[in-house]
This record gives structure tokens, sequence and C-alpha cells, in this order.
């Protein structure tokens, strides 16, 4: 395990939990059907991102 690795899993696994708090609190206060709509407007923008990032001629 290197120091930059390390950082990078403090970092990320705090917000992963924050994450999941905040999807099961939205979940808990909106209707499903808008809460379905709203992950998969969520993952598309997510997919694009990645995609652009990834590759640069885009």
């Amino acid at each position: 395990m290197t120091t930059p690795l390390l950082i990078e899993a403090v970092v990320a696994v705090p917000m992963v939990f924050l994450g999941v708090w905040f999807g099961v609190y939205i979940f808990d206060h909106i209707p499903e059907r808008i809460f379905q709509w709203l992950v998969l407007v969520l993952l598309a923008v997510n997919a694009f991102v990645l995609l652009f990032t990834a590759v640069p001629d885009l």
C-alpha cells in the first residue's frame, strides 16, 4: 500500500458513507418514482463525466 493510495482511501471511504446517508435521507423524503428518475439522471451525468475525462479527444 502506497501513501497516495492510503490518502485516497481516507478521503473516499467517508464520502461513500456520506453518499449512502444522503441517498437514504432523500429516499425517505421524496416519492419513489421521483427518486428513481433522480438516480437515473445522476448516473447518466456520472457516465458522461467519466467518458469525457477518460477520452481526451471528445
